[in-house]
């Protein structure tokens, strides 16, 4: 019981309540929060005695916890809510009335209590991307403080709840139960996604004035329709809300709606030059746009906490409605340290959470996971075998003595919102490759960019936008933009071209095609590579060569402080040294290891193009997910002066062989260039000069070791100013 009165005193703040009573200062805002965890405390005893008198709180079940805080929160948000009402009564505003067949929200007692928060089932209320979307904007509009009230079914079972072999007909609603048609709509979130034609004979029988009313919807549409085109009768056969005796869905929504948008510019773009075209042509001033979104609140201050702690201690809280403030902080070098720091520790909270789940010590990370997220409708079924097969893969790639130590494959299972809290803000690459005009708008990568993850896709959808937003220089975009895949659709491209000539693409096919990831059924696979190689597979196999290039690691080069203190993650390291440079100490430094006025001195090449010179130290592998991070990291610690070059790098161990690599090397140009002097007068400078990153002389000391134990060449440079600083600092003591 302690523990769980601990745990009340974490109440968060969601409810539009919170929006509403917003005066006062801190003391009052502390004395608030504590009466009303004192007021829950008090609840939850009176519920949980209330309940029977043979429950006593020392001998109290976890289920009687959930029950009783249940009927508590309950209690506690209906005396809110009420208040709410009252508030939008009096101020007389106008209200957003939100109607989704889905709402795909999260659990609810979380915004409580953590131990108990596994008891409470995800609602079965939504499926994916329209429920998704729609509990956000409900999200959103708590936030900003509007009156908004969502209207959805409540389903009694979704995917993954319930047996669907039954359903996989399509004759869902009769198997479900012998009960009236009306209560069965909602017994099911539909199993399939071929939900866009009503026959007439089911709106006769259930909904039969519906009908009627749906009936001269449409011809007063055709009548409009006739006056724009009275030449051209497949205007009006196209346009028909009704055809073969079935109600088409999406056509009456048109018609119905006051505006029609689509949510991504390219979708809504397709919208009006494809599938509705004609009626764009009817009806232009109806067609918008409105990119889908994501809310701050949920995907950023609920489900990551610590990093919206960090971003509150810099600029405070309104940046949960204005993201544009974050931009001040791009170059804030401690900022960006502490964003990673707060990547790196989810991770270990996750996978030390899998550990405890699992009862599994041994699980140990690898340079690389692969996380699949999602589910197939039950009539779905080449969704199926993708997961299926996404399965298989993981079952060898996870066991091969080789590359079993180097990257996992993983399908999270039963995926749903509340784990995606969990999995979103760990994500360090966002793989969103979709085949281009397909996508309408996805919005998992706006919410891993916003836990900062690397965006890597095609150009689709919401990538346009996110692209044009953050900039080239911070997602990656690979493959054909649409005008070039329709000009491929033109010219009747065949697939198979690329499949003949990418000895990596072929191999992959017709492993897959051949059984070597179903060895128990050799062709249960076969069926996806043929739709891969069929009339619109050259759309997948286009793009497979450009996305595997953007996930290439990147190598970065270290040649001083990097060689013993690199603040970043990598993969591995590689001890050797480039060609054709020298070190020297000709930098002046006012920002790391001097202060303005007092500068003192690091570490640069120089180029001598002499294949003879070499300079040791460090190579970083860095992976795809981490190159932006790392890269900014480094523009910031190298900011003085500093410009970055490609060279070669030499690996020590002979077996490796030598790889294209980065590194930063300091212009003679820049204003804290240094340049040459005699060596005893920078030893003098090094001496004594210290920053913010520490002493000058330790950067030179920590240098020296660690070049001496990666090569037994000498660095005449180098070690020499070791020797001197030690000795001019050994007089300073005895003076």
């Amino acid at each position: 019981m302690n523990q769980m009165k601990s745990s009340l005193k974490r109440v968060k703040k969601t409810s539009s309540e919170d929006i509403i009573s917003n005066e006062g200062d801190e003391t009052d805002q502390q004395h608030h929060w504590h009466n009303r965890t004192r007021t829950m405390q008090q609840n939850l005893n009176k519920k949980l005695l209330g309940k029977s008198v043979l429950v006593i709180l020392h001998c109290a079940t976890e289920r009687d916890y959930y029950s009783s805080l249940a009927y508590t929160v309950h209690d506690h948000l209906v005396g809110r809510w009420i208040r709410t009402q009252q508030h939008h009564f009096e101020t007389d505003g106008k209200r957003v009335y939100y109607l989704s067949m889905e709402l795909f929200m999260r659990r609810t007692l979380g915004n409580y209590i953590e131990e108990l928060e596994e008891r409470e089932m995800d609602a079965a209320l939504g499926n994916g991307g329209l429920g998704r979307l729609a509990a956000c904007f409900l999200d959103r509009m708590a936030t900003l403080g509007l009156s908004s009230y969502g209207y959805g079914l409540r389903y009694d079972y979704a995917p993954g709840k319930f047996y669907f072999q039954l359903f996989n007909s399509g004759d869902y609603i009769r198997d479900v139960a012998e009960q009236s048609f009306t209560e069965n709509i909602t017994r099911v979130l539909y199993p399939n996604g071929n939900n866009d034609g009503r026959p007439i004979t089911m709106l006769e029988k259930l909904l039969p004035r519906h009908l009627q009313l749906i009936q001269q919807i449409n011809a007063h549409h055709l009548d409009l329709a006739q006056q724009k085109w009275p030449d051209d009768g497949d205007h009006r056969r196209r346009m028909s809300i009704i055809e073969d005796q079935v109600v088409n869905m999406g056509y009456l929504s048109i018609v119905d709606s006051h505006a029609v948008n689509g949510i991504a510019e390219l979708h809504s773009s397709l919208l009006k030059s494809t599938l509705f075209k004609d009626f764009y042509g009817l009806s232009p001033e109806k067609f918008q746009n409105k990119t889908n979104g994501k809310t701050p609140r949920r995907w950023l201050l609920l489900c990551n906490p610590e990093l919206s702690d960090l971003i509150a201690s810099k600029i405070g809280e309104k940046w949960i409605t204005d993201l544009s403030q974050w931009r001040n902080f791009v170059n804030d070098e401690q900022f960006v340290r502490d964003v990673q720091r707060i990547k790196l520790g989810n991770q270990q909270s996750l996978l030390t959470k899998f550990t405890e789940e699992y009862d599994n010590t041994n699980i140990k990370t690898v340079p690389r996971t692969v996380i699949f997220g999602g589910k197939a409708a039950p009539d779905y079924l080449q969704a199926k075998l993708i997961i299926k097969l996404i399965c298989n893969v993981g079952r060898i790639v996870n066991h091969d003595s080789q590359i079993g130590d180097r990257i996992k494959v993983i399908l999270l299972e039963n995926y749903r919102v509340s784990l995606a809290e969990k999995m979103i803000p760990v994500a360090d690459l966002s793989e969103q490759i979709s085949l281009v005009g397909l996508e309408t708008s996805d919005t998992c990568n706006m919410k891993m960019m916003l836990n900062r993850a690397l965006t890597i896709g095609t150009l689709d959808g919401a990538n346009i936008e996110m692209d044009e937003e953050v900039g080239r220089g911070n997602i990656i975009i690979f493959g054909m933009p649409v005008t070039d895949v329709d000009a491929l659709k033109g010219k009747g491209y065949n697939s198979r071209e690329f499949y003949e000539h990418e000895p990596e693409l072929k191999r992959a096919l017709d492993q897959i095609r051949g059984g070597y990831f179903s060895p128990e059924d050799p062709n249960l696979f076969a069926e996806i590579v043929k739709s891969r190689l069929g009339s619109n597979g050259q759309k997948y196999c286009e793009k497979k060569e450009s996305c595997f290039q953007n996930q290439l690691v990147m190598w970065i080069f270290g040649y001083g402080s990097l060689v013993w203190k690199p603040d970043f993650r990598y993969i591995s390291r590689q001890e050797g040294h480039v060609k054709g440079f020298i070190r020297r100490f000709w930098q002046l430094s006012e920002d790391h290891r001097g202060l303005p006025g007092k500068p003192g001195r690091v570490v640069t090449l120089i180029s001598t193009g002499n294949q003879c010179d070499c300079v040791y130290g460090v190579a970083y592998e860095i992976s795809n997910a981490d190159e932006v991070s790392v890269r900014h990291v480094l523009d910031v610690r190298e900011k003085d002066g500093y410009t970055i070059i490609e060279t070669n790098f030499y690996p020590k161990d002979v077996e490796q062989k030598d790889m294209t690599c980065y590194t930063y090397m300091a212009h003679r140009e820049n204003p804290f260039w240094g340049g040459d002097a005699p060596l005893d007068q920078i030893a003098e400078q090094i001496a004594h000069a210290y920053g913010p990153s520490g002493t000058n002389h330790e950067y030179l000391f920590k240098l020296a070791e660690a070049i001496r134990t990666i090569t037994s060449a000498h660095d005449e440079h180098l070690f020499t100013l070791d020797q001197l600083v030690k000795t001019i600092l050994t007089q300073d003591e005895q003076k």
